[in-house]
């Protein structure tokens, strides 16, 4: 039987074992209710499910589940996005490293999939082997470049209601060795101005 979870939404027990709540989210284009299902072992754990989904509701943070993947964003990102707020040598800057090291490395995997572990284990082998040319690591400050770029786009696809949270921000970005000292190229520089612009 149906329960109540504070009259917003419902919680059952299915025949599986599993608990499932439901909750409306919105409405569809046809004009019917959009339900949102979450499950559990317990009636406790979907409970807290339902709370959670209902406060991003509430903040109006609520991500609708989709299937766009990191590739189909960040070109999304980088051509409506970055070419029109950042200047054309660091928007050139960013089309490069999205196309030559973030999208063969994790282009396919679901934006809403995209996990802080794995965005860590690319910069790791992005500085080990990162080179497809080459086949030799990437230096310290050209991960921290693309590190930039998928915080920023993350961070856009949270305004944009795509994810609630942003899994570049708990990840360790890569410093520059103190052995590298090699000075900032014009491209770099700019790289550097954009990113700073709004910090005193």
């Amino acid at each position: 039987m149906a329960k109540r979870a504070n009259n917003e939404g419902s919680i059952n027990k299915r025949n599986d074992g599993r608990w499932e709540g439901k909750i409306i989210v919105g409405i569809k284009s046809d004009g019917k209710p959009d339900r949102k299902s979450v499950y559990g072992k317990t009636q406790k754990e979907v409970k807290e499910k339902l709370e959670a989904l209902k406060s991003h509701l509430r903040l109006g943070t609520y991500a609708a589940p989709s299937s766009i993947t990191v590739k189909q964003w960040l070109s999304i990102w980088v051509n409506d996005y970055a070419q029109v707020a950042t200047r054309t040598s660091t928007y050139k800057k960013y089309f490069s490293l999205i196309k030559s090291h973030i999208i063969p490395a994790i282009g396919n995997i679901r934006l809403q999939d995209l996990k802080t572990n794995v965005i860590q284990n690319l910069f790791a082998t992005l500085l080990k082997s990162g080179n497809l040319r080459t086949k030799k690591g990437l230096s310290p400050s050209t991960v921290a470049e693309i590190n930039l770029i998928l915080n920023q786009a993350c961070a856009q696809a949270i305004a944009n209601n795509l994810i609630n949270k942003n899994p570049v921000t708990a990840t360790k970005k890569p410093s520059r060795n103190h052995h590298e000292i090699n000075p900032y190229t014009k491209e770099e520089l700019d790289l550097f101005l954009d990113a700073a612009k709004d910090h005193r």
